[in-house]
């Protein structure tokens, strides 16, 4: 039986409880005797020390024994004073990964840890931070948004109790040279660990492998120049055309060059004319 501390239940003692009304239980717990009363025994829990354990009750006259309790207390201790949220880096800065670490006190049953920043949970505050069950926040990249009250509730069905911490990210003006190149190599590392940059490389890839392709294919579509073929007298002779193609070449009629059909010498001198 698990009851939460600062709660108030009742034992009933059956062997009592079906016997005469003037009837007594005696009650145990872990074997030592704690009461004696007429039925019904009423139990306030206050201490887990004190209180958890094995009740029974016995007939006191008859000795019959009773039910076996086990009763288990939850609670969830204080967080001590002198315990604190850990930061490390202690002195974080502008870009770096920062970890916070929650004191966790004894608790009955496993509780849950839960992470606060301003009043409102860290989900819901910032993307970039991420808790884990055993009370461990992680923020990647520390900004300014980031800075406030961080608090980590630590709570089951019973109690619960918190701690709290301030963050504030200050810059220094006189920063030494070292401290300026640590700055710029954190700047350089998180502009190379940006989704951003990485997506606008591949756009950039993907687009000039598109343009090469396109190039490629320009160039080997490309069609050969071919060789013009003028008409003349002289085409028998190119040896580009096939036999079938040859142009054929006859005597130009009479009636054009206006001579008589039985001159052959002026047919012949207009043939070697043209």
């Amino acid at each position: 039986m698990l009851l939460p501390i600062h709660s108030t239940t009742a034992l009933m003692c059956e062997a009592v409880f079906s016997d005469a009304e003037n009837s007594k239980a005696i009650w145990y717990r872990n074997g030592k005797e704690v009461a004696s009363v007429s039925r019904i025994f009423i139990k306030q829990i206050h201490n887990v020390l004190e209180d958890e354990g094995l009740y029974w009750c016995r007939h006191a006259e008859t000795g019959i024994a009773g039910e076996l309790f086990s009763l288990t207390v939850a609670y969830v201790d204080e967080i001590p004073s002198n315990k604190r949220i850990k930061v490390e880096p202690p002195q974080p800065q502008l870009g770096e990964q920062l970890m916070l670490v929650c004191p966790l006190p004894n608790a009955v049953p496993q509780p849950t840890i839960e992470w606060l920043l301003n009043g409102e949970p860290v989900a819901h505050t910032s993307s970039d931070a991420h808790p884990y069950p055993n009370g461990t926040l992680f923020i990647h990249h520390f900004s300014t948004l980031h800075n406030g009250v961080y608090e980590c509730v630590v709570w089951n069905f019973a109690a619960r109790a918190s701690s709290r911490i301030v963050l504030e990210s200050k810059q220094v003006a006189n920063r030494s040279g070292f401290l300026e190149s640590s700055t710029l190599g954190t700047r350089c590392s998180l502009l190379f660990r940006s989704s951003i940059l990485w997506f606008l490389f591949g756009c950039l890839m993907s687009s000039s492998s598109v343009l090469i392709y396109l190039l490629c294919v320009l160039v080997l579509m490309r069609p050969t120049p071919r060789s013009t073929i003028v008409p003349s007298m002289w085409a028998r002779s190119n040896p580009l055309l096939g036999p079938g193609f040859r142009k054929p070449i006859v005597p130009v009629p009479d009636f054009i060059n206006g001579a008589p059909a039985n001159d052959r010498s002026g047919l012949v001198r207009n043939y070697e004319d043209v």
